[in-house]
């Protein structure tokens, strides 16, 4: 029983995993990359994420239409190339609307697209974490 609940929670990752990230392309990225230069170029994937996200949540880029647009273009393309599907499709959405300029919609996307954000890099450590 015990063996079935661990296999269920890791079924669970897997599948949460597999929705935030595009496995094929990590995994086309990493053989063509090698282990060891894949795991240098995702710290800073990660490190690079969480400041895009940090500066789509200050308060002075939540007022300017302009960043929040920028910001969510150059997420969307750091996503994309490391297989953040679910990032890339928030942060694409985030552009779609700013496109309105609407800004209180695009403003009310970005609490979402950040905990996509969020999840995704735990994802991505995660994917990273089962290579070693």
């Amino acid at each position: 029983m015990m063996m079935q609940a661990h296999s269920n929670g890791w079924m669970n990752i897997m599948a949460v995993t597999q929705e935030l990230l595009d496995m094929t392309v990590l995994e086309e990225f990493r053989e063509t990359a090698g282990d060891a230069v894949f795991l240098e170029i995702g710290e800073t994937f990660v490190e690079q994420i969480a400041l895009i996200i940090s500066r789509l949540e200050e308060s002075s880029c939540l007022d300017d239409l302009d960043c929040l647009e920028r910001n969510a273009h150059e997420l969307a393309g750091a996503a994309g190339a490391f297989g953040g599907k679910a990032l890339a499709a928030a942060a694409r959405e985030v552009m779609a609307v700013g496109r309105t300029g609407d800004v209180e919609k695009t403003r009310a996307l970005i609490p979402s697209l950040a905990s996509t954000g969020r999840e995704t890099l735990d994802a991505f450590r995660r994917y990273c974490a089962s290579l070693s």
